[in-house]
């Protein structure tokens, strides 16, 4: 792969995302280790920790592979893999709730969460030219 010189110059949005998924796919780590052995009055504390921190890298993970696929001239490939990833995002909150219809507002916005972070960090910068 032949890197352009803007590529050079100036870190990606691409980049941008991969450097901070890195922290927090630690952080996320960190913070449910935390969990097995503090007090149970800190279980909300770390276990939130936990999810954002989770939720946030594995999503920009996932915006990076789409704009790699895409700045990469693999166009077709960046769409299908946002395509799958949604469709997986919405098809384990289904499943979720099928399981347990307790936990629809739960799913709901997690699913609403992951799909907005998906957009704006992959889907309207490929969309605007952006990468």
């Amino acid at each position: 792969m032949v890197l352009t010189s803007s590529f050079r110059e100036s870190p990606s949005w691409m980049v941008i995302q991969l450097a901070v998924a890195t922290p927090m796919l630690v952080t996320s780590s960190l913070a449910y280790a935390k969990i097995g052995y503090r007090d149970m009055k800190e279980y909300d504390t770390w276990d939130n920790l936990g999810w954002v921190t989770l939720s946030l890298g594995y999503v920009m993970l996932l915006n990076a592979v789409a704009i790699f696929l895409h700045t990469t001239t693999y166009t077709a490939a960046s769409w299908w893999f946002i395509l799958i990833a949604v469709s997986l995002f919405v098809v384990y909150s289904v499943l979720d709730v099928r399981a347990s219809r307790k936990r629809l507002r739960e799913k709901a916005w997690k699913l609403v969460f992951y799909l907005v972070v998906m957009f704006f960090g992959a889907a309207l910068p490929i969309l605007a030219g952006w990468t």
